[in-house]
């Protein structure tokens, strides 16, 4: 070892009195231990020499230990006050931070290292997130592949590809094929295959790579397309057909004609789903219209209603009547399914849209033919009206749902059970999908949406307040801050920090921003309120705020220290 050093300290010009070459010889054997004992030594007989306090602050950062690194850090403010801003000063405090987050025995604290990793923005963030991806904790792992995308790093990705091969766990494995399609790896196209045509695969992950390998191909050879059609694996034939959807190939589209008499449910669906996406007026009509009417006799109802969709072009009062069964259908998937195909008609159907919009019982129907109305420029005042009915109605509660192997969205009855297991709170989801038709309404009344929002902000409820203003202050910005302001004096901590966060974001309000600052420093403030906060001051983007996250690297609690350094991480980047 010594006769390494001597070395180091020969290319680096060492002498006895350059402690500094040996201090930086140290950290570069990942000695931090060593540069520790030097730096102090020196410092005891040099208290001023600013570039050997840098270097221990260097050393501790690599050693992990916030309570040194701290101490070391405060003691450079005082003597060196011009400096303690200093950018490379602040990473170097900031990564001995989060380098003992990624050590914490706490998951949690673990994922606020992974968080800050991609904040920075820095290569030593790529190999924190490298590392976590080999965590004990699956939660871990999964988070680290999703967070990745940011980075799209190549090695990141190389990374990740190799866990996807040997990962056991269901959540991570998933978490690895979305992340690798977002990321646009290539070298994972084989791999992904296996997975979405294997008969065996789970349905989760067969989904999950069936839809990244749609992000990846985009310029697949033609003669893949043809077998794809013609193998024997019917996942093959359903990705086929997606394929041509997604890369727009309406030339290829007869060829999907004899699916349409596949035995395989899902491969007729799918083989639908694309003639009708890629509808062409200059087709020859008449072969397609030979084969789609087949399936309207089809024992899958789901397949009739997809065919029915289609055969609205050819013939709307056949189509109509099979639409027609179905909307009043005692199984309740059934009319919802019908409801928002029809809504997605076109000019066609504009006629029995209106009947069936005038007929419909189920207030969630009524909905998506209400959309459907809008859609197709028809009775919009009788849609309007029973949207601004039913989004502000609280005596059901409802979800956003999709249809038809994610090509089709509607508004559907809240399943609490789908809702819990995402974690979500039922009556965050539910206003949400309010929200959702008072912007459908936004595009063609916004008085009549405006007066619509008033009440969700009047609620002064938890979550729902937050949703409510970014509507409200995205679309009527002069209004915002006369809504929002009285707010800021709300007795409830929530309620103002919630307004405050809406505030400082679109309208830079010092008094918001005051806000913001003192509910964090209130004792009533929970911990997850305090990590909202910090993510809204982050959002800014105001190097005003760098000073405040500055003084929270010295909470008590790790959690809000680890958010405060990966903020800082973050600002130094603007």
């Amino acid at each position: 070892m010594r006769y390494l050093l001597f070395w180091i300290f020969c290319v680096c010009g060492f002498c006895q009195e350059s402690v500094l070459n040996q201090i930086k010889a140290f950290l570069i054997l990942e000695d931090p231990a060593s540069a520790i004992t030097l730096a102090k030594k020196t410092l005891k007989e040099h208290p001023h020499l600013e570039s050997i306090h840098r270097a221990l602050i260097k050393a501790y950062s690599g050693q992990a230990d916030i309570e040194g690194l701290l101490q070391s850090f405060h003691e450079f403010q005082i003597l060196h006050p011009k400096s303690a801003l200093d950018e490379s000063i602040l990473r170097d405090v900031c990564w001995g931070i989060l380098n003992r987050a990624k050590q914490s025995d706490f998951a949690q604290h673990r994922k606020m290292a992974i968080i800050g990793s991609v904040l920075s923005r820095e290569h030593l963030g790529v190999l924190l997130i490298e590392q976590k991806m080999q965590d004990l904790n699956p939660d871990v792992r999964a988070f680290a592949c999703v967070q990745a995308i940011q980075l799209r790093d190549y090695r990141l990705q190389k990374k990740m590809l190799q866990l996807l091969q040997k990962e056991k766990d269901l959540h991570v494995k998933i978490a690895c094929i979305y992340a690798l399609g977002q990321m646009q790896s290539k070298d994972a196209i084989e791999s992904l295959k296996k997975i979405a045509f294997h008969k065996d695969a789970f349905p989760e992950e067969k989904m999950q790579a069936h839809l990244s390998l749609l992000h990846l191909l985009h310029e697949e050879d033609p003669k893949n397309i043809h077998r794809y059609l013609n193998a024997d694996n019917p996942y093959e034939k359903a990705f086929a057909c997606d394929l041509i959807v997604a890369k727009n190939m309406s030339n290829k589209l007869l060829r999907l004609l004899f699916l349409l008499e596949d035995p395989n449910r899902d491969v007729r669906k799918h083989a639908l789903l694309a003639l009708g996406i890629l509808f062409d007026e200059n087709w020859t009509k008449k072969v397609i219209f030979e084969h789609v009417e087949k399936r309207l006799d089809d024992l899958d109802p789901e397949i009739q209603m997809l065919a029915s969709w289609i055969y609205l072009r050819k013939d709307p009062q056949r189509a109509w009547e099979i639409f027609e069964k179905y909307l009043s259908h005692d199984k309740k998937e059934y009319p919802l399914l019908a409801s928002v195909l029809l809504s997605n008609g076109g000019m066609a159907v504009k006629e029995y849209l209106v009947q069936a919009f005038e007929n419909a019982q189920d207030p969630f129907v009524k909905i998506n033919l209400a959309m459907g109305l809008l859609n197709v420029r028809e009775k919009t005042d009788h849609a309007l009206d029973y949207l601004q009915k039913q989004a502000l109605e609280e005596d059901t509660m409802m979800m956003q749902t999709s249809f038809l192997f994610q090509n089709f969205q509607g508004v559907a009855p809240l399943e609490k059970l789908k809702v819990l297991a995402f974690g979500a709170e039922l009556k965050w989801v539910d206003s949400m999908t309010r929200l959702q038709l008072i912007n459908a309404i936004l595009c063609f009344d916004p008085k009549r949406a405006h007066d619509c929002l008033l009440p969700f902000l009047k609620k002064a409820e938890w979550g729902i307040l937050l949703l409510s203003s970014q509507l409200f202050t995205s679309f009527f910005p002069n209004e915002s801050s006369r809504h929002l302001e009285p707010f800021l004096e709300h007795e409830d901590l929530k309620i103002r920090t919630q307004a405050a966060l809406i505030l400082s974001y679109y309208t830079g309000s010092k008094k918001a921003q005051k806000v913001l600052i003192e509910s964090y420093l209130s004792k009533e403030t929970t911990r997850q309120l305090k990590l909202n906060i910090l993510e809204g001051l982050m959002a800014i983007r105001s190097k005003s705020f760098l000073t405040f996250f500055v003084e929270l690297l010295d909470e008590k609690d790790l959690t809000c220290a680890f958010a405060a350094a990966s903020c800082i991480l973050y600002m130094l980047n603007f």
